[in-house]
């Protein structure tokens, strides 16, 4: 059970977080392997028919550039970010969640997963006793699943600082 029945606001945070997964699977992968492509409408709205319309032509507008057929690796990143940060709010335990769900869901690698869960200012560590019980995980499932966790202050990764070409003068 992910949200209590009287809480509204998380019910329909986890209802959109099932619309964006859906979409997310529903792209096409690029010849290039540099972003997706979006199916024509024909298609989604057999699969996504049950969102209506409205909501699935406000996704492709927040997450597409405009009349485009397909997102790039920017847009990409944006969606998956967004995924990412609406799990973290819809857990029972605020502003924390078990990575592995949402790794299996985009069939991402872990490292890419980690990757964008640090671009929201999340850290990552191992589950500690306490939520490995409460998800109900073994401990030799324990490895495979990683806990991100917002915690203030938020920590955002560094930006690299590339030194000149030819050195200082």
């Amino acid at each position: 059970r992910i949200v209590s029945e009287g809480d509204v606001r998380k019910i329909k945070t986890a209802k959109y977080l099932l619309l964006l997964l859906e979409w997310y699977n529903l792209l096409l992968p690029k010849p290039n392997n540099k972003g997706r492509k979006i199916p024509d409408r024909a298609l989604l709205r057999a699969k996504l028919g049950k969102w209506g319309s409205e909501l699935v032509d406000s996704v492709i507008r927040r997450f597409a550039d405009n009349n485009a057929k397909t997102l790039n690796t920017w847009h990409l990143d944006n969606l998956i970010t967004h995924i990412c940060a609406l799990s973290i709010t819809v857990e029972p335990e605020n502003f924390l969640t078990d990575m592995y769900d949402i790794r299996e869901d985009l069939k991402l690698d872990h490292k890419d997963v980690k990757k964008y869960f640090k671009e929201i200012g999340c850290r990552i560590a191992a589950p500690t006793e306490a939520e490995r019980a409460r998800w109900g995980l073994e401990k030799v499932e324990a490895p495979s699943h990683h806990v991100a966790k917002l915690r203030l202050p938020l920590e955002f990764p560094k930006m690299r600082v590339m030194q000149p070409k030819g050195g200082r003068r």
